[in-house]
């Protein structure tokens, strides 16, 4: 539970005893807004997004969220720093960044054909990126 969470079950308590016109902010007043608080606030948690891009693919490629979100994050990044890339110059600098975490090469090839997948991801389905000219930008509605 977070200071927010508590706020808001402070100001939920006293809205209670308000609503039984009482003066004081009792216990029970208190376990209620707990109650309520409790069953609102849900923990997101990552679940596998399919990043299929393509209908004719023989399998599905999922990927946890958490991980979508960091790839995308770090492509952004190589985005507005490095102007005018390509996706061979995306990929390559991303796998450059990340080629300490590799240890054999089936996991480069592996996260190399992932990344390539998320940047399709993020062009065709979220709209995160755009290409003109084979180079690619953030699109200019993408809250960075």
């Amino acid at each position: 539970m977070t200071v927010r969470h508590l706020e808001s079950m402070i100001r939920l308590s006293e809205a209670l005893a308000k609503l039984h016109c009482d003066t004081e902010v009792r216990e029970i007043y208190v376990e209620e807004a707990y109650r309520l608080i409790s069953s609102s606030v849900i923990e997101l948690k990552g679940e596998d997004i399919d990043i299929g891009v393509q209908a004719n693919e023989a399998e599905q490629v999922k990927i946890n969220s958490n991980d979508l979100f960091r790839i995308t994050n770090q492509i952004i990044y190589l985005i507005k720093t490095r102007e005018g890339m390509n996706k061979d110059g995306l990929v390559s600098c991303y796998i450059e960044q990340i080629e300490d975490n590799l240890e054999t090469e089936t996991e480069f090839y592996a996260e190399k054909s992932l990344v390539e997948k998320v940047i399709d991801y993020l062009v065709l389905h979220e709209g995160v990126l755009f290409i003109s000219d084979g180079i690619y930008f953030i699109h200019p509605n993408f809250d960075v």
